[in-house]
C-alpha cells in the first residue's frame, strides 16, 4: 500500500523561511542515446538501491499511513504549524541532574553563553533556572514563552558551548547560529521534542540517536542521512526538505511517522523523472575514451550560472539523474568522477568549476557516509560530477611580459567531492562568514587557504604568510598535508595541527602596514580577532578516523557537452589539457599537475567506457 501524498498548488506566493533553494519544477523534452563506434552495444542497467546500513529493528508491519507533502507551500505552511501549535510538556526534575553544571569544569565560553541565555551571572544560576528553561529559540518569529535575546544588552552567543547543559529543553532551534560542524551537545539533549536544524550543518545523524522523546524534527538542507532516521523511532514530523538521496523507503520503517516534507529533494526528483522529456543525444567519442553530449544551446544551457528561482542544467538534479541515468546505459558502473566539459574556448558564467556531492563511502570526512547513486543509475561506484563551462576553464596557461600563469581547478573539485575542508569544525572563509568546502583563513593548500610554513608572527598578533586566496590556489600549489590526510594520502603521524583565524579585525592583502619593504614579498597580513588551533585528535573525536591507503587511482569518465557533433581538432584540445593533468611524471613547466600537487600519490585515470 503507498503512503499518501499531498500536491498542492497555491495561487500566492509564501514567504519561503524553511528553504532556500526553489522547487525543482517539472520540465518535458526527449532524449536519444546513439553510439558512434559500430562495434558497442547499449545495455540498459537498472539502477539498485544500496541496502540501509543500520542496525535497527525494522518493524514487522511496514507504515503505510504516513502523509508526504512535496509542495512547497505546503510544506512552508505545515511546518510552521507545528511551531505555532507546539507546546511544552510536564516532565520531572530527573532532567536537572543529568545536566552536570555544578559538577564539571565550565569553561569560559560556556560561562558567558549561558549568562547570556539567563540574564544573569553565572554563579547565580540555579537548577530552578535548568528546570524552567523548557524552550530555546534563535528565531526572529515571536514564539510563547520564548526567550527574546533582543531584549539583552549582551551580544549573542559565539558558540555551541554550555547548551550541553541546558538538559530540561524541550524545543530547540539554531537559526542563524552558525558555530560549526560539532553538534555533539545535542546529544545530551534527551528531553528535546522539537528540533530545528534547518539551517545548520550537521555531518553527523548519529549525534540524534540519544533523543527518544525527539517527535518533531527539521533537517538541515542537503541533508544526507535519511535512511539512518529509523534510528530515531519516536519521529513523527519530519522536514527532510531539499535532502539527498533516494531510499524513500526508509520512511516505511518508521512506525510513529505521521508526515514528511520532501519539497525540493531528491526522492521528488527521482520520482519526478518519468515525466521528463529531455532533449540531448549521447556519443562515444571516436577513440572510444570519452563520450559527447549533445544539448540545445549547447554548454551555456547546460553550465549556466546559478540561479535560486530556476535551477537548471547541472544546478537541477532533477535534470542531471535523467542525464546521468542515460549515460549508464552506454557506460559501466566504474567510474568514482564523472567530468562535463563545456566544448567551448570561454565561458561568461560566474564560475571556473563546480563539483556536485551523490556518495561517499569513506569514514572519517566531513561528509558522512552515504549514497544518492541509485539516483542517478549507479549501483555504488558513482561519487560525483564535475563540471568545466569551457576547456579554458579545465585547464589556461599564459604570460605576460612579467610572468607565466597556470590556472586548472580539477584537483580542486576532486578534492571538495572527499569534503574539503569541511573536515574543520570551524572556520570563516570571510571575515565573519561561517566557512565551507574552502579553507579561508585557515592553513591550506589546493582549496585555498596559507602555506603554514610561510607563517611568521612579526608583531603581537599580527602574522605575516605567503600571499593566498580563501577559496582556492594557482596551479603552483601542492596539496596540503590535511588534503593528503582525507584522501588517504598521509599517515595520522605525519598529520600537523590546522591553524584557523577568525574574526579578523585586520586583512592587509600586501603588508603595507607593517612591513617596509613590502614590495619585495608577496604576502598577506593577518591580525585575527581569534585563533584556533586543530589536532588530530579534535577532528577525529568528531568524524572519526580516515582509512591510510598511501596512494590513491580515481577512475573518471569525461563527458565533453556541446551544441553540435564535436569536431576532430575539438577532441585534440580536449585531450590535451587532460593529459597534461594525467601525466605520470615532472613537467618542467613552473606549475604542478595531479601528479606533482600530490607528491607522486594521486593518479585520475579514464577507463574507456
Amino acid at each position: 500500500m503507498r503512503n499518501k501524498s499531498i500536491v498542492l498548488s497555491l495561487s500566492f506566493m509564501m514567504l519561503v523561511s524553511f528553504c532556500s533553494s526553489a522547487e525543482v519544477t517539472e520540465e518535458t523534452p526527449t532524449s536519444t542515446l546513439t553510439e558512434e563506434t559500430p562495434t558497442s552495444t547499449l545495455t540498459e542497467e537498472t539502477p539498485t538501491t544500496m541496502q540501509d546500513t543500520t542496525t535497527t529493528t525494522v518493524p514487522e508491519v511496514l507504515n503505510s499511513d504516513y502523509v508526504t507533502v512535496y509542495d512547497s507551500g505546503a510544506s512552508f505552511e505545515e511546518a510552521y504549524s507545528w511551531k505555532n501549535t507546539w507546546v511544552p510538556s510536564e516532565v520531572d526534575d530527573s532532567c536537572i541532574e543529568r545536566s552536570m553544571l555544578n559538577q564539571s569544569s565550565v569553561t569560559p565560553g560556556a560561562k558567558r553563553n549561558l549568562e547570556i541565555i539567563f540574564n544573569k551571572d553565572f554563579t547565580s544560576i540555579n537548577e530552578e533556572d535548568i528546570l524552567n528553561l523548557k524552550i530555546l529559540s534563535f528565531s526572529e518569529f515571536d514564539i510563547p514563552n520564548s526567550l527574546s535575546f533582543k531584549s539583552s544588552t549582551i551580544n549573542d552567543i559565539e558558540s555551541y558551548e554550555g547548551l550541553e547543559y541546558l538538559t530540561c529543553l524541550q524545543y530547540l532551534d539554531l537559526i542563524n547560529q552558525d558555530w560549526g560542524r560539532d553538534l555533539r551537545f545535542l546529544s545530551t539533549l534527551t528531553n528535546l521534542r522539537y528540533l530545528d536544524l534547518v539551517f545548520s550543518d550537521m555531518p553527523r545523524v548519529e549525534v540524534l540517536y540519544t533523543l527518544q522523546n525527539l517527535d518533531t524534527l527539521i533537517l538541515p538542507q542537503r541533508f544526507r542521512e535519511i535512511e539512518k532516521l529509523v534510528n530515531i523511532p519516536s519521529l513523527r514530523r519530519v522536514a527532510a526538505n531539499y535532502s539527498l538521496g533516494c531510499k524513500e523507503e526508509v520512511f516505511s520503517k518508521m512506525k510513529n511517522l505521521e508526515v514528511v516534507l520532501l519539497n525540493g529533494s531528491d526522492i521528488q526528483s527521482y520520482n519526478n523523472l518519468h515525466t521528463r522529456e529531455d532533449s540531448f543525444t549521447i556519443n562515444k567519442s571516436p577513440s572510444g575514451k570519452y563520450l559527447e553530449l549533445i544539448v540545445p544551446e549547447g554548454p551555456n544551457a547546460f553550465m549556466p550560472d546559478y540561479d535560486v528561482l530556476n535551477l537548471a542544467g547541472i544546478h537541477s538534479r532533477e535534470y542531471m539523474m535523467n542525464i546521468m541515468q542515460n549515460i549508464y546505459k552506454i557506460v559501466d558502473d566504474q567510474y568514482e568522477v564523472v567530468i562535463f566539459v563545456g566544448n567551448q574556448p570561454e565561458s561568461s558564467v560566474g564560475y571556473s568549476g563546480q563539483a556536485e556531492y551523490i556518495s561517499n563511502d569513506e569514514p572519517g570526512l566531513g561528509t558522512p557516509i552515504w549514497s544518492g547513486s541509485s539516483c542517478y543509475g549507479s549501483t555504488s561506484e558513482l561519487r560525483g560530477h564535475i563540471s568545466f563551462p569551457s576547456t579554458s576553464a579545465l585547464y589556461n596557461v599564459f604570460s605576460d611580459e612579467y610572468a607565466s600563469y597556470g590556472y586548472g581547478p580539477l584537483l580542486h573539485e576532486v578534492l571538495h567531492l572527499w569534503g574539503g575542508a569541511d573536515i574543520i569544525p570551524y572556520f570563516q572563509i570571510q571575515d565573519g562568514l561561517y566557512g565551507s568546502g574552502h579553507w579561508g583563513y585557515s592553513s591550506g593548500g589546493v582549496l585555498g587557504g596559507f602555506n603554514p610554513d610561510s607563517l611568521n608572527e612579526i608583531e603581537d598578533n599580527v602574522y605575516q604568510v605567503g600571499f593566498f586566496g580563501t577559496v582556492g590556489n594557482d596551479l603552483t600549489w601542492n596539496m596540503g598535508n590535511a588534503e593528503k590526510y582525507i584522501m588517504g594520502l598521509l599517515p595520522p603521524e605525519n598529520f600537523e595541527n590546522i591553524i584557523s583565524f577568525v574574526d579578523l579585525v585586520e586583512v592587509d592583502d600586501l603588508c603595507e602596514n607593517y612591513i617596509d619593504n613590502w614590495y619585495d614579498y608577496f604576502s598577506t597580513c593577518l591580525k585575527p580577532g581569534k585563533e584556533f588551533t586543530y589536532t588530530l585528535n579534535d577532528i577525529t573525536d568528531i568524524y572519526g578516523d580516515v582509512n591510510y591507503i598511501n596512494s590513491r587511482n580515481i577512475d573518471a569518465l569525461v563527458v565533453y557537452v556541446s551544441e553540435e557533433k564535436v569536431t576532430d581538432t575539438e577532441w585534440l584540445t580536449l585531450n590535451k589539457k587532460l593529459a597534461w593533468y594525467t601525466e605520470s611524471s615532472n613537467i618542467d613547466d613552473g606549475f604542478q599537475n595531479i601528479y606533482e600537487a600530490s607528491d607522486k600519490l594521486l593518479k585520475l585515470s579514464f577507463p574507456k567506457p
